[in-house]
């Protein structure tokens, strides 16, 4: 009799472990359909920054295992205020189930404060270089930046970006025949060891080089484009880089 209690509390434990591990999709999986994901996500970005978006596409990434962690959902944005060229962004859901909207990340404020960034940028190139027009973007791909409020203050998160983020330059000037790399960074190196200058905790550069007939295609296409001489995120890339004379890239560290 001990011995038949024994195998049926053994047949109850390994049931309720199977079953347990039929339960688990669900629970942390999702039974919502795109249309659900894409509402629950919207409304934890329209929460979480008191601002409109104008959405893009939703995608799906499905768990290559029951083992693995359930589908991941992409959501393609960007602020009622911006483009989608310029200012787009991605939420991302790992753990898409009904009130578990704190599981979303975002790199909004990447491009919410990136403007924040513009004068430093603008003057620091300018005080080495004598013609330019620039773009650039933030990256922390190190850190998390979703798990800063929405509502934090530009000085709240300058303070932030400071240790965490990395400014990445897209340069093209103008040089005459003979201009070397060697010039180019003997020119712009007082600006070596510049991340706090420009408020980051790092700053990376790329410059292309170009003769006047070159540059003056680039510069024309900002011109059309409607672009400042240095702009967050602008179109530099689409102005033929057959012309491109050399191209040098410098990371100038946090200083």
């Amino acid at each position: 009799m001990m011995k038949l209690r024994a195998i049926v509390v053994l047949l109850v434990v390994f049931l309720g472990i199977q079953s347990g591990c039929s339960l688990l999709p669900q629970q942390s999986g999702s039974t919502m359909d795109a249309s659900q994901v894409q509402e629950a996500m919207v409304d934890h970005l329209t929460q979480k920054y008191g601002e409109e978006f104008v959405i893009g596409e939703l995608r799906e990434s499905p768990a290559h295992s029951a083992l693995e962690a359930p589908n991941v959902w992409t959501l393609g944005a960007w602020p009622a205020w911006g483009t989608k060229y310029k200012e787009s962004f991605q939420a991302v859901w790992r753990t898409p189930y009904p009130g578990g909207e704190d599981d979303i990340t975002d790199s909004y404020l990447l491009i919410k404060m990136r403007s924040s960034f513009h004068d430093a940028i603008d003057e620091g190139l300018a005080s080495v270089l004598d013609e330019f027009v620039a773009e650039y973007d933030l990256d922390a791909s190190t850190v998390d930046v979703s798990t800063l409020p929405g509502t934090i203050s530009q000085e709240e998160f300058l303070q932030w970006a400071a240790h965490n983020v990395t400014v990445k330059i897209r340069v093209a000037m103008p040089a005459e025949e003979g201009f070397t790399k060697g010039d180019l960074t003997s020119q712009v190196a007082p600006l070596s060891g510049s991340g706090n200058t420009f408020g980051a905790q790092s700053v990376q550069c790329e410059f292309y080089v170009y003769h006047e007939e070159g540059y003056q295609g680039v510069v024309s296409a900002w011109v059309k484009d409607g672009s400042a001489r240095t702009e967050p995120g602008a179109i530099l890339y689409s102005a033929g880089w057959d012309e491109t004379w050399f191209y040098q890239a410098i990371d100038w560290g946090g200083g």
